[in-house]
């Protein structure tokens, strides 16, 4: 009996024991459930709690920042205005004193032709330069009722040394030339002096004033004056006798010369010679305009040029130049 009781006592014992184990496998699955869910809870808090202080701190932040940005932009729009008002008060003065001393921003000669050097492409280009070929047509008409005149001409020069001018008119050829030495033109050779060498010399440059420098004429500053184009820088060039006179305008913004006035003297003899000659002193002058200016192989030329020789108006149009071309021996020989 004892024996059935201890062993329906040990029988239940066994019976609930995997009860009781599922239980506590409950219990503690539970546990974990509610202490994940606890922790969730406390997760979800500190995540709320964390997330109202990022929006309690990024709305500080934002405003504080939104604020700035405020003073910021009036602080950015006051300055701005104010650098406007000071930078047009600036301009204002600046334009005041431009025009004010738009007469003086170069005041020497160097420097005038050292821009005007810059603007037709360089010194050392122009130093550099062998030959120059132009060939131009001008036209000349003496008064608004006779009729106009065209003529052809063809101008080489060896830089700074010799020259030669072939102008066709009514189908004719007229040939000048200067050979370094002597000096042909109007079918006779003429025996030149060394200054008038010189003067040869410096009109077989391109430009001009390059050969003047080389040859000894002094240029002085003369101011500015209105032109027709524009303001202009005035240069004068003389020579050593003053015989031979330049007075070269050069444009004050691009530098590049605008107009030339070349006076000249000369002794002239009369009568025959030995018995009644006398001497007499002829002037001669001739204006040219410059215009349209076009780049050749990296130099500047004009291709317009209005002169005025002897109260007529004469207007040459360049139709082709050339720098460095290959030139025959006899270019430059005098015709005898």
């Amino acid at each position: 009996m004892k024996h059935w009781i201890y062993l329906s006592v040990f029988a239940l014992f066994l019976g609930l024991m995997p009860q009781q184990a599922k239980a506590q496998g409950f219990l503690k699955r539970a546990q974990e459930r509610a202490e994940k869910k606890l922790k969730k809870r406390a997760d979800k808090a500190v995540d709320k709690t964390v997330d109202k202080s990022l929006d309690k701190a990024e709305d500080a932040v934002t405003g504080k920042n939104k604020t700035k940005s405020k003073s910021a932009t009036s602080d950015k729009t006051s300055t701005t205005k104010s650098s406007d008002k000071t930078a047009n008060t600036s301009r204002a003065a600046a334009s005041s004193k431009s025009k004010a001393a738009a007469d003086s921003r170069l005041s020497d000669a160097d420097a005038v032709l050292d821009a005007y050097f810059i603007a037709l492409g360089g010194k050392d280009k122009l130093e550099k330069i062998n030959n120059m070929y132009i060939s131009r047509s001008s036209s000349l008409k003496a008064n608004s009722t006779s009729k106009k005149f065209v003529i052809d001409e063809e101008h080489i020069i060896l830089q700074g040394q010799k020259y030669r001018t072939l102008t066709s008119m009514n189908g004719s050829e007229i040939p000048t030339t200067f050979d370094g030495k002597q000096y042909f033109s109007d079918g006779e050779v003429s025996e030149l002096t060394a200054a008038e060498i010189k003067e040869k010399q410096a009109v077989a440059t391109y430009p001009t004033e390059l050969g003047l420098m080389n040859h000894g004429y002094k240029f002085a500053f003369s101011g500015t004056t209105s032109l027709r184009q524009g303001k202009a820088y005035k240069i004068v060039a003389e020579n050593s006798d003053q015989t031979e006179r330049y007075e070269f305008f050069y444009d004050m913004e691009t530098g590049l010369k605008v107009q030339e006035i070349h006076n000249s003297q000369s002794t002239v003899e009369e009568g025959v010679s030995g018995i009644s000659s006398q001497s007499r002193t002829v002037s001669r002058q001739e204006t040219t305009v410059y215009s349209d200016y076009k780049e050749v192989n990296g130099i500047q030329v004009s291709y317009k040029q209005e002169k005025e020789l002897k109260g007529y108006p004469i207007e040459c149009t360049v139709k082709d130049v050339q720098f460095d071309i290959d030139l025959p021996a006899e270019t430059f020989e005098i015709e005898k």
